[in-house]
């Protein structure tokens, strides 16, 4: 069983750069979303706790010798839901819908941010998906390959 399990709830985590001067932007909408029944995760069945964080810089631990600094700032998406990845990806992108584009549109090497060729083999986030499963551990780590996610409030 992998870490990310515990009983039938998995744990995700994504965490991708912000394209140059979209931070505030993206934080404005983010900000905008409903709460409880009114948040576009509602429409995502199975998710138990998901959120959107903007991190524009990390903080200097006490006695770090270098403080550590971000080339840009991530948004941070974590979810908690019951089943399997691929079919909470596939809920994710039907159900967050325009929402998705939305947000991840502001991040780095989001696909449905360019021209998806004419193919018959679903969407551009359908695609970056089936890429990234297929993909080894360390590539999946790459922009392209992070799945779109929600946010809901605390």
């Amino acid at each position: 069983m992998s870490r990310n399990v515990s009983g039938q709830a998995y744990a995700l985590t994504v965490l991708t750069p912000i394209e140059h001067g979209r931070e505030q932007a993206l934080t404005a909408y983010l900000d905008a979303l409903g709460d409880g029944d009114a948040s576009p995760l509602a429409r995502v069945p199975g998710t138990h706790l998901a959120r959107w964080v903007v991190i524009g810089q990390v903080k200097r631990q006490e006695g770090q010798r270098r403080p550590d600094a971000l080339k840009a700032p991530r948004l941070l998406f974590t979810s908690n839901f019951d089943g399997s990845l691929n079919p909470y990806l596939e809920a994710l992108r039907t159900g967050l819908a325009g929402d998705a584009d939305a947000i991840w549109g502001n991040c780095t090497g989001y696909p449905a941010t360019r021209t998806p060729p004419a193919s018959p083999s679903g969407s551009a986030t359908t695609r970056s998906r089936r890429r990234c499963s297929s993909a080894p551990m360390a590539s999946r780590r790459s922009p392209m390959c992070t799945p779109p996610s929600p946010r809901a409030r605390a």
